[in-house]
Protein backbone atom coordinates (compact mmCIF):
# COMPACT_ATOMS: atom_id res chain seq x y z
CA UNK A 1 0.00 0.00 0.00
CA UNK A 2 2.96 2.37 0.42
CA UNK A 3 6.69 2.50 -0.16
CA UNK A 4 9.13 2.49 2.73
CA UNK A 5 9.81 6.18 2.18
CA UNK A 6 6.08 6.99 2.19
CA UNK A 7 5.59 5.07 5.43
CA UNK A 8 8.60 6.75 7.02
CA UNK A 9 7.29 10.18 5.99
CA UNK A 10 3.79 9.38 7.25
CA UNK A 11 5.19 8.32 10.62
CA UNK A 12 7.48 11.34 10.92
CA UNK A 13 4.72 13.77 10.03
CA UNK A 14 2.14 11.88 12.09
CA UNK A 15 -0.06 11.55 8.98
CA UNK A 16 -2.90 9.38 10.28
CA UNK A 17 -4.90 9.77 7.08
CA UNK A 18 -2.04 8.42 4.95
CA UNK A 19 -1.68 5.30 7.08
CA UNK A 20 -5.41 4.57 7.11
CA UNK A 21 -5.39 4.52 3.29
CA UNK A 22 -3.25 1.37 3.43
CA UNK A 23 -5.48 -1.68 3.08
CA UNK A 24 -6.07 -3.40 6.41
CA UNK A 25 -4.99 -0.48 8.62
CA UNK A 26 -7.75 1.22 10.52
CA UNK A 27 -7.65 4.32 12.69
CA UNK A 28 -6.64 2.52 15.90
CA UNK A 29 -3.86 0.56 14.21
CA UNK A 30 -2.59 3.70 12.47
CA UNK A 31 -2.54 5.57 15.79
CA UNK A 32 -0.61 2.72 17.37
CA UNK A 33 1.91 2.70 14.50
CA UNK A 34 2.43 6.45 14.81
CA UNK A 35 2.89 6.22 18.57
CA UNK A 36 5.12 3.13 18.65
CA UNK A 37 7.36 3.78 15.66
CA UNK A 38 8.00 7.54 15.64
CA UNK A 39 11.17 7.46 17.74
CA UNK A 40 12.49 4.39 15.95
CA UNK A 41 11.98 6.01 12.55
CA UNK A 42 13.69 9.16 13.78
CA UNK A 43 16.73 7.12 14.70
CA UNK A 44 16.98 5.71 11.19
CA UNK A 45 17.36 9.15 9.66
CA UNK A 46 16.71 10.20 6.08
CA UNK A 47 19.07 7.79 4.34
CA UNK A 48 18.44 4.17 3.43
CA UNK A 49 19.61 3.04 6.86
CA UNK A 50 21.65 5.36 9.01
CA UNK A 51 22.12 3.33 12.17
CA UNK A 52 24.71 5.62 13.69
CA UNK A 53 22.21 6.79 16.31
CA UNK A 54 20.92 3.31 17.08
CA UNK A 55 24.20 1.46 17.49
CA UNK A 56 27.25 2.31 19.51
CA UNK A 57 27.71 4.26 22.69
CA UNK A 58 27.19 7.74 21.29
CA UNK A 59 24.55 10.14 22.55
CA UNK A 60 23.10 10.55 19.08
CA UNK A 61 19.86 8.67 19.68
CA UNK A 62 19.20 10.50 22.95
CA UNK A 63 19.92 13.82 21.26
CA UNK A 64 17.45 13.03 18.48
CA UNK A 65 14.76 12.04 20.95
CA UNK A 66 15.41 15.19 23.00
CA UNK A 67 15.20 17.42 19.94
CA UNK A 68 11.88 15.93 18.87
CA UNK A 69 10.61 16.19 22.45
CA UNK A 70 11.42 19.89 22.22
CA UNK A 71 9.08 20.08 19.23
CA UNK A 72 11.47 19.98 16.28
CA UNK A 73 10.50 18.06 13.16
CA UNK A 74 12.33 14.74 12.77
CA UNK A 75 14.22 15.78 9.67
CA UNK A 76 15.17 19.15 11.12
CA UNK A 77 16.37 17.48 14.33
CA UNK A 78 18.39 14.90 12.40
CA UNK A 79 20.12 17.56 10.29
CA UNK A 80 20.95 19.66 13.35
CA UNK A 81 22.29 16.67 15.30
CA UNK A 82 24.35 15.57 12.30
CA UNK A 83 25.90 19.05 12.13
CA UNK A 84 26.57 18.91 15.86
CA UNK A 85 28.33 15.55 15.46
CA UNK A 86 30.53 17.00 12.72
CA UNK A 87 31.55 19.84 15.04
CA UNK A 88 31.87 17.91 18.30
CA UNK A 89 32.68 14.38 17.16
CA UNK A 90 31.01 11.00 17.65
CA UNK A 91 32.04 10.73 21.28
CA UNK A 92 30.15 13.87 22.38
CA UNK A 93 27.54 13.46 25.11
CA UNK A 94 23.86 13.73 24.29
CA UNK A 95 23.66 16.95 26.31
CA UNK A 96 26.48 18.54 24.30
CA UNK A 97 24.92 17.36 21.05
CA UNK A 98 21.56 18.89 21.98
CA UNK A 99 23.18 22.21 22.91
CA UNK A 100 25.11 22.30 19.65
CA UNK A 101 22.10 21.18 17.60
CA UNK A 102 20.03 24.00 19.10
CA UNK A 103 22.80 26.41 18.20
CA UNK A 104 22.83 25.04 14.64
CA UNK A 105 19.08 25.59 14.30
CA UNK A 106 19.19 29.15 15.61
Amino acid sequence: GASVEELRDAILTQDLARLTRVKGIGKKTAERILFDLREKVLLLGDGPLDLRGVLGGSGTSEALVAMTALGYDGREAKKAVDKAIKKLGDSASSEDLVRQALAEIS
